[in-house]
């Protein structure tokens, strides 16, 4: 059986809301709950394209519905070097290893990256 091929992802690993994660839309198609299916504990979106986009609003790649998150909060691009992040504008910034993504950012494995009251594990599944 052949091995599939490693992609980048964002877990989930805090949320503004205690308990399940139901308020992330685990219907997207990007999103694999990880724990319970109806009560997921944490949430994990698979990069396959070569943009994403995270925010609040329901057209977004990576929902992250919470007020504290822009509706267009951040990106993740594909290039040849690798992975990176940059702010869209929002209100509360993107936050990568407690530093403010100015600029882009060349994204690493295990790098945190914080969206208002979100914080997300970049790295490889």
């Amino acid at each position: 059986m052949p091995e599939e091929e490693s992609v980048p992802v964002l877990v989930v690993v805090k949320s503004p809301k205690a308990g399940p994660l139901a308020h992330l839309g685990v219907d997207l198609p990007t999103m694999i709950p990880i724990g319970e299916s109806h009560n997921p504990s944490r949430a994990l979106f698979k990069i396959r394209t070569d943009r994403v986009v995270a925010g609040r609003s329901p057209e977004c790649d990576v929902l992250l519905d919470h007020i504290t998150v822009s509706r267009n909060h951040f990106a993740i691009r594909k290039a040849p070097e690798g992975y990176f992040i940059s702010d869209l504008g929002s209100t509360c910034g993107t936050i990568v290893n407690d530093k403010e993504a100015r600029s882009e950012v060349l994204l690493k494995n295990g790098d945190n990256i914080k969206a208002g009251k979100f914080t997300l594990l970049f790295t490889w599944k």
